[in-house]
């Protein structure tokens, strides 16, 4: 039986499942939403149609710009993952991946806001060669602390070790 590679990347299930993360504050403007809704194509077929004017331009006495549901999958990144700051978490960025993201909106998205997130990791997969770890945000406007939406990122870490022996889903 061969011994396991010290060098390679590595993993502490239980350090890594106890981690609390710190909330993270951010804002973001009207300025923000449209030029989002423009990056990925409002407006690019047609700079005129109806339905798309509204997530980039005041049309008709609108008091702001509608913001594209998908906008809020920009908040879990607002200041990074903050993987680096996990005790129990070994890995090379290099080899991290962003492999899946899924998003629940509670409410429209306001045109700008202070936004809190609260995130806590949600899983943590055995797959072998890899590891995955899926992290939940949890977005609330910080004035009210209404909550906006719910984003699930899995990230995938190619090339793991466990230090434990766990079963395939820890959480």
């Amino acid at each position: 039986m061969t011994s396991p590679d010290r060098s390679a990347p590595a993993i502490d299930p239980d350090l890594v499942i106890s981690h609390k993360f710190s909330e993270i504050s951010f804002c973001y403007t009207e300025r923000d939403a449209a030029l989002y809704a423009l990056g990925v194509g409002a407006c690019a077929g047609d700079a005129v149609d109806e339905k798309e004017l509204n997530y980039v331009y005041h049309r008709n006495g609108q008091k702001s710009i509608q913001v594209l549901p998908t906008f809020a999958a920009l908040f879990p990144f607002a200041e990074g993952l903050g993987l680096e700051k996990v005790s129990g978490l070994q890995y090379d960025p290099r080899l991290l991946l962003h492999g899946q993201q899924y998003i629940e909106i509670y409410r429209p998205l306001p045109s700008s806001g202070s936004i809190v997130n609260k995130v806590a990791i949600a899983g943590l997969h055995d797959k072998g060669k890899a590891a995955i770890i899926e992290l939940e945000t949890t977005s609330y406007l910080k004035e009210s602390g209404e909550a906006l939406c719910m984003n699930r990122s899995t990230i995938y870490f190619a090339f793991w070790r466990f230090f434990k022996l766990i079963s395939s889903i820890f959480i």
